[in-house]
């Protein structure tokens, strides 16, 4: 019986769950199967019928990146004009704006991540319409779910349709693969990734939700802007109309976030300047967390930082610019404002351990993990003195800002 040689020797720190080999196979024998954590992995469902051709291999972003040129050719940093919609996006709005812009002006497609319409699911979907782009709003901290969208994606390159893809930098590298890079109506934009949780961290924290206000999801976002642009706050409305408000990162779902991530996402190579793969996008989207008060660009409900790669990237950051106040930024504190775009998060010391809690008695266990408490607590601290020290400094910003 032949075996298929990639995929039998290709470990889960090697797979970073794109779904792309199993859109090659020619016999149509590649399936994704969710592991005990919630993420999805490909196998073999008939051995007998493998070719070994190889194909699996040769499209995967993680074994055979296309090696790009990912240095920066600019910085920006901004936020939409309107103030409301500044509160509904995730930092400063300028992937909405980009996004909106080239479907009104370029006639374009935007493919980007939403939550399904019960909350439960996490997915990436197409708009040619600028009123389904509030959909895309928001951070989701779970990999979404692709099924056949790159399909979807090649066909509308096919057909000479301007495309936009919004996504994490793996699933950008997988796209190109996918395309073989060779499509010049493609435009991507891929945001700064700290690497996602599972899409079952998210199901069990919606349903946990649901059964203890005894409604039905109406609203929710991990991004909730409650008095400012952070911290962050998980808001969840429901159809008999109680509400839940917490601060994210104390909340279960952000406490997974940190100690279950994706296990390729500790080896990630999808950062700038990795000298295996880089950042393959036109652009790179993230916070402005370096922005202060005495910066011109400062909004205290968010503000967006744009690393731009290519001139595709200039014409997308053009069109964002129409509906964005944006400003000249300097490199130094758009750099210092992302740890992870050149850098890989490092799994914690027990993720194994929150991983076997998780997978047999729920998250709710897990979380309660007295190493979690450990962990955290010197997180808690070195935070502080970090937010201590950032204060100083922009109060000695302030103080030379007024005596010039």
């Amino acid at each position: 019986m032949a075996k298929n040689k990639f995929l039998e020797n290709h470990s889960k720190e090697e797979c970073c769950g794109c779904e792309v080999c199993t859109l090659v196979c020619p016999k149509n024998i590649i399936e994704m199967y969710s592991d005990d954590e919630g993420f999805l992995y490909p196998r073999v469902t008939d051995n007998s019928l493998c070719i070994n051709c190889g194909l699996c291999n040769k499209v995967c972003p993680v074994s055979n990146p296309i090696k790009v040129e990912d240095s920066i050719i600019a910085f920006a940093s901004g936020y939409v004009n309107s103030e409301i919609e500044v509160k509904q996006c995730a930092s400063g709005g300028m992937a909405t704006a980009i996004s909106r812009e080239f479907i009104q002006r370029m006639r374009g497609v935007v493919y980007g991540v939403k939550y399904s319409d019960n909350y439960e699911n996490i997915l990436f979907s197409r708009s040619e319409n600028v009123e389904h782009l509030y959909a895309y709003k928001g951070s989701k901290y779970a990999q979404a779910q692709k099924d056949r969208i790159m399909v979807s994606v090649k066909q509308d390159l096919i057909n000479g349709l301007n495309v936009l893809f919004i996504g994490l930098p793996c699933e950008v590298a997988a796209l190109k693969n996918f395309t073989k890079n060779k499509f010049s109506n493609l435009y991507t934009i891929e945001l700064v990734c700290h690497g996602p949780t599972s899409r079952k961290v998210h199901r069990e924290y919606v349903k946990e939700l649901c059964n203890k206000y005894g409604g039905q999801l109406t609203n929710f976002t991990v991004r909730y802007k409650y008095r400012g642009w952070k911290p962050y706050y998980v808001l969840a409305e429901f159809d008999n109309l109680k509400k839940h408000i917490e601060i994210f990162h104390q909340s279960e779902y952000g406490i997974a976030f940190r100690y279950m991530k994706r296990p390729s996402c500790s080896t990630c190579h999808f950062k700038l300047g990795d000298k295996q793969a880089g950042l393959q996008a036109d652009i790179t989207l993230g916070d402005f967390h370096y922005c202060h008060e005495s910066m011109e660009a400062y909004n205290k409900w968010g503000v967006s930082v744009a690393y731009i790669h290519t001139h595709k990237g200039e014409e997308l950051l053009d069109l964002g610019i129409i509906e964005c106040k944006s400003f000249p930024t300097d490199a130094r504190p758009a750099l210092k404002s992302s740890f992870a775009l050149k850098n890989a998060v490092q799994k914690k010391a027990n993720r194994k351990e929150f991983s076997k809690t998780f997978s047999s008695k729920g998250l709710s266990k897990a979380c309660k993990l007295y190493s979690v408490r450990c962990i955290d607590t010197s997180m808690k601290a070195k935070s502080f003195v970090l937010r201590f020290a950032v204060r100083m400094r922009n109060l000695l910003y302030n103080c030379i800002g007024k005596r010039r």
